[in-house]
């Protein structure tokens, strides 16, 4: 409620007489929504300097900073911005100074790609241009007087490195895959309906030419096209490590912020990168840095494009992860006809009525909703595949959805079967009226 009273205390009608302009959609990651934590931040009154922040703070010591910096007012950006400047200075200090660059941009690059014209989502660049030049980690932009420098930043992570030549650093134009129409709502109210209406589609694209029945052999296999010289590499490994997402022959499921912080033991031997084993890329944008940083990048999910915020094509998802079991086990005898009868569902999945017949309870949903407007938090549960799997509206996916979308207060129990069959019951006596539960 307090954003909403901020943006409609806006004057939408003003204009302004400019040549550049630089936004972001959010308000500061950490920090009350205020016009103080709003992109982007300007170190004084002239607006010398310019800094639009995506993403969140992930470094321990950066973190701590920040949190104990910040107060009522300010946010993540506001305080980091303020030391970089002061870091800046320091480093000046000992040279000669010079003027500023006026009326120059330097947009960076270190993990979350950005593609020109400065835009953060290749969706943007659609109508407008297909022709896009992807900046890479650790390269910076200068764009003055319509032309184009990329500077390399050399050294190693965590270390203080020095900017190269700008004619050092050679970068090829990219053709983006995609049509206006596949952004467009449409006749739909918002771009997650639409997304969710989708699947049946979705389900089809995914598997299609992946899927092979009968031909000249009438075998049932799997082709992942993208995966197919390295499947022996695979079957080879003693461990696989899903992050995102995991099922089983054992894998272990890493969260990715997380993974990326506890830097856990992973070998050569693990299907990962970071030790110089192999890293397979499953991903639904074509050309993205997951399918660019990976030894095998190709297995795409082909799912249209994800506008809305959550994971509508959470079907999709898993579609792929079944075909990828079958690709890597399809040298096992004893399983063949396990296989060949989960490759015969895949190919019924997207005609099946009951994916359809779900989808008509559009209606039935919204009325629920109503019922649920006024809660303030939600308890799932889930048991076996309705618990973990990300395609089950329940339990983690499902509290998850409620925490991103509606924004309200979720939480998800784990249902043991074969325990005790009123375990659920104890954790609602519990709560109050307030928690309503799925």
């Amino acid at each position: 409620m307090q954003m909403l009273s901020l943006l409609l205390d806006l004057n939408l009608e003003e204009s302004f007489l400019t040549h550049a302009g630089i936004v972001h959609t959010q308000s500061a990651t950490h920090g009350v929504p205020a016009p103080r934590n709003s992109h982007p931040q300007s170190s004084n009154a002239e607006n010398e300097f310019l800094v639009v922040h995506n993403g969140v703070v992930t470094n321990h010591e950066l973190a701590k900073y920040v949190f104990d910096q910040s107060n009522e007012d300010s946010g993540d950006t506001t305080v980091t911005f303020s030391q970089v400047v002061l870091e800046v200075k320091e480093l000046t200090e000992e040279s000669s100074k010079g003027s500023l660059f006026h009326d120059d941009k330097y947009p960076s690059q270190n993990g979350n790609p950005r593609e020109l014209f400065l835009s953060s989502d290749a969706n943007a660049l659609v109508e407008h241009t297909r022709t896009v030049l992807v900046i890479e980690d650790g390269e910076v932009v200068d764009l003055k007087d319509g032309g184009l420098s990329i500077l390399k930043f050399d050294g190693d992570k965590g270390k203080r490195g020095v900017l190269s030549r700008p004619a050092s650093v050679q970068c090829a134009l990219s053709v983006l895959e995609m049509e206006v129409e596949q952004i467009n709502k449409g006749n739909y109210k918002h771009y997650m309906q639409k997304e969710i209406h989708e699947q049946p589609e979705s389900l089809t694209t995914t598997m299609r030419g992946r899927l092979i029945r009968g031909g000249t052999c009438k075998a049932k296999t799997v082709l992942l096209g993208g995966l197919k010289d390295h499947l022996k590499t695979i079957r080879r490994s003693q461990r696989i490590v899903y992050i995102g997402c995991g099922t089983r022959i054992p894998v272990t499921m890493e969260i990715a912020s997380d993974l990326l912080d506890r830097q856990g033991p992973i070998y050569r031997e693990d299907t990962a990168a970071f030790n110089g084993a192999l890293c397979v890329g499953i991903t639904n944008t074509v050309g993205s840095a997951i399918a660019s940083n990976t030894h095998c990048g190709g297995v795409h999910i082909n799912a249209g494009a994800e506008i809305g915020v959550a994971s509508t094509n959470a079907y999709s998802q898993i579609v792929v992860m079944a075909m990828l079991a079958l690709a890597i086990g399809g040298d096992a005898i004893s399983n063949q006809v396990r296989r060949e009868a989960i490759i015969d569902c895949l190919f019924d999945l997207p005609n099946m009525y009951k994916v359809r017949e779900v989808l008509k309870l559009d209606q039935e949903m919204k009325d629920l909703a109503k019922l649920l407007v006024a809660e303030q938090s939600l308890l799932m549960f889930g048991t076996g595949y309705n618990y973990a799997t990300d395609a089950a509206a329940v339990s983690l996916c499902g509290a998850c959805r409620v925490i991103e979308v509606p924004q309200l207060l979720a939480y998800h129990l784990l249902v043991l079967r074969g325990y005790n069959v009123d375990q659920p019951r104890k954790p609602c006596k519990e709560c109050d009226d307030r928690v309503e539960a799925f």
